[in-house]
């Protein structure tokens, strides 16, 4: 039986038709999952199942740019995107231009780094806008506001790593690239 973390409701297509991961589950693992006590990919590949690590546990920056507009507003969220690139970026210029020491040297390009990450959500927000394509980004996981938010929130904490959404959204476009 499978079943797609973002409902918990069975679908025997669900690996072919859906992007979020599924997991085949045994007798009790299955009770475990029912519980809630199971409910990520990671868990369950502790538990040696099938699963697709890279599908679930890493962020999808284009959808958590799209749970943001649907439940914050557009202009809100590029207002948001867009000071995020400018003023870290302008910030991690002045502290490197004035800086003196190792550690302002390191906060002066976290903080230009931190802009850089903010590029690709700029840019994911600006093309979803102009789409009209928000809710259709998220499909599904709309169904249970609470649970897509609680997600979505968890990964949004990724964005404080430098590089780390420019590096994810060229893997995902290459990757859109090749199966096409």
């Amino acid at each position: 039986m499978l079943r797609t973390p973002s409902n918990g409701k069975e679908n025997s297509t669900a690996l072919s038709t859906r992007s979020t991961n599924c997991v085949k589950l045994d007798e009790k693992t299955e009770k475990r999952w029912a519980a809630g006590r199971i409910i990520n990919c990671r868990q369950a590949a502790k538990k040696r199942k099938r699963c697709e690590p890279f599908q679930r546990s890493v962020i999808n920056p284009r959808k958590l740019a799209a749970i943001d507009i649907v439940f914050l507003g557009s202009k809100v969220i590029i207002a948001e995107f867009a000071g995020g690139v400018l003023l870290s970026v302008a910030l991690g210029a002045f502290v490197l231009h004035r800086g003196h020491s190792f550690w302002q040297f390191v906060l002066g390009a976290y903080l230009l780094l931190l802009g850089i990450n903010y590029v690709p959500m700029l840019a994911y927000a600006v093309a979803i806008t102009s789409g009209k394509s928000a809710k259709a980004e998220m499909g599904d996981e709309l169904n249970d506001p609470r649970r897509a938010m609680a997600k979505y929130r968890r990964q949004s904490v990724l964005l404080l790593v430098p590089l780390l959404v420019p590096l994810l959204a060229l893997v995902r476009e290459r990757r859109k690239a090749r199966a096409v």
